[in-house]
């Protein structure tokens, strides 16, 4: 029994009055915290819930648990009644007894902020961040946008730069493929002649990190309603030139099946490593996705001179997507070719695009000891050589290069992509690339946007942190900020 002794009087509460009064708060709380009604259920979310599941039980050792993969959007109101406003498009939230304690744990494995809402209930926000009543925007982001903050300018639309590797393509790599995950970046610049175990090594930490950078880059490309709607064919073709176990060939089959379901995807897929190949060859045939119908054929092949790329051919000229991917710093640092071999291979590569096709260039970041140069600045010093004398070619992104065409500068330019998988989460790359296009192409997907008076970012993380070499120096003078990397704009 209570008594609350009030000025003068003694107030009686008998037992049961009590007991009745926290059944009732019980289950008040009990209804905040149903969450079943904002569950997302698109391919992300489940991977996600997926991903959860294991690091929970590889954590914290757990088996009886509830982990749910929220939409902010819908759970917003719900969180706020709470006192938390969400800012990013997912929230995962475990239940289970006593997991209130184990917050920092999670934290530290997750690499994100992990809260209790109660001794049983704890959440964190997964995702690229969602627009808010506080954000000074009236425009809603897109699902595949990221916005992303800073103290210079907080309306850039950056382009998305996370994802989570597919479950079943986690599973295929990590469980039938013993992929391992142990980051070794010298050892791993030259591919051509890794052995059984050293491709495991390459599959499990190499592999996603590639697949989450062109999904990220073409999932972008393909918001544009004008280059969609080019590619609303009954065919895409795609040729990947250096594809290894095929990363970003996975991940731009995915980003098409998201943008053009239905749309067959015929690859040419060519390569030195034979046990490589093999491996993206078992991929592609496993995807589970029947709204994907993929045509593969594979090939190998080395290139050892310069008299080697000079005799490429494909036996067609009509490729939607030519992918180059983090094989030209192998042939510049083997001395296959010289320090221009961007322009070399570029120029070799556009020859057989479409009329409507792209050429995406990618590469590391790391420096080239024979020039000293970082690849970026190699890139980018080729390239636009290449394009200033070429009556076909053009570049379309960055857009800072796209209206910049007489640049002449040794720009180092980064972007950073992550990945999160069963083995790590949020696992960061950084990269540099470019896509180019055939002229009528840009025109047509550049027609009514302003570009040329704007600033442009060309390397977000040091815009976060107000560094000037974030931004074009072609640019500086103007007020409006852009991300140069998103063609949405």
């Amino acid at each position: 029994m209570t008594f609350i002794i009030v000025g003068q009087a003694t107030l009686y509460f008998p037992p049961h009055t009590e007991e009745k009064k926290q059944k009732k708060k019980q289950k008040k709380k009990e209804v905040i915290l149903n969450f079943d009604s904002f569950i997302a259920e698109d391919e992300n979310s489940i991977a996600l819930s997926n991903f959860v599941k294991r690091i929970v039980k590889l954590s914290l050792k757990l088996d009886n648990f509830t982990v749910k993969v929220l939409d902010s959007t819908r759970a917003s109101l719900s969180f706020a009644a709470h006192g938390i406003r969400l800012t990013q498009e997912y929230v995962v939230t475990i239940n289970a007894d006593g997991i209130g304690e184990h917050c920092a744990k999670l934290a530290k494995f997750t690499n994100h902020a992990v809260k209790a809402i109660s001794s049983s209930t704890i959440f964190w926000e997964e995702g690229e961040r969602i627009a808010t009543e506080s954000d000074n925007s009236s425009g809603v982001v897109e699902e595949h946008q990221s916005k992303e903050l800073s103290n210079t300018n907080s309306n850039v639309c950056f382009r998305k730069s996370k994802t989570i590797l597919p479950h079943w393509l986690d599973k295929k790599i990590f469980n039938d493929h013993q992929a391992i995950y142990a980051p070794e970046h010298e050892r791993y610049e030259y591919n051509l002649d890794l052995n059984e175990e050293e491709l495991k090594v390459y599959l499990g930490t190499y592999f996603p990190r590639s697949y989450a950078e062109m999904f990220c880059i073409a999932d972008n490309l393909l918001q544009n309603k004008c280059l969609k709607k080019t590619l609303e064919q009954d065919e895409i073709s795609v040729l990947d030139y250096g594809c290894g176990t095929g990363g970003e060939i996975l991940g731009l089959i995915t980003a098409i099946g998201r943008h053009l379901p239905h749309t067959k995807i015929s690859i040419t897929a060519i390569d030195g490593n034979d046990g490589a190949l093999a491996i993206l060859k078992d991929l592609v045939e496993c995807n589970p996705n029947k709204n994907i119908q993929v045509e593969l054929s594979v090939f190998s092949q080395t290139l050892g001179t310069i008299e080697d790329v000079e005799k490429l051919a494909f036996g067609k000229n009509d490729y939607h997507f030519i992918l180059c991917d983090k094989m030209v710093c192998e042939l510049i640092s083997k001395e296959v070719l010289p320090t221009n071999a961007y322009a070399i291979m570029a120029k070799k590569l556009t020859a057989f695009l479409h009329e409507n096709g792209l050429l995406i260039m990618l590469d590391v970041t790391t420096k080239d000891e024979h020039s000293g140069y970082f690849y970026p600045q190699l890139m980018n010093n080729a390239i636009n050589d290449y394009v200033r004398k070429s009556r076909t070619i053009e570049t379309l992104l960055p857009l800072s290069c796209a209206c910049h065409d007489e640049c002449r500068d040794f720009c180092f330019m980064q972007q950073t992509f992550s990945v999160s998988h069963s083995h790590k989460s949020n696992d960061e790359s950084r990269v540099c690339y470019r896509v180019l296009c055939k002229k009528p192409l840009k025109t047509a997907i550049m027609q009514g946007m302003e570009t040329a008076n704007l600033i442009h970012v060309i390397h977000p993380t040091k815009y976060m942190q107000n560094d000037d070499l974030a931004i074009c120096s072609h640019s500086k003078d103007n007020e409006i900020t852009i991300d140069s990397f998103n063609i949405n704009l």
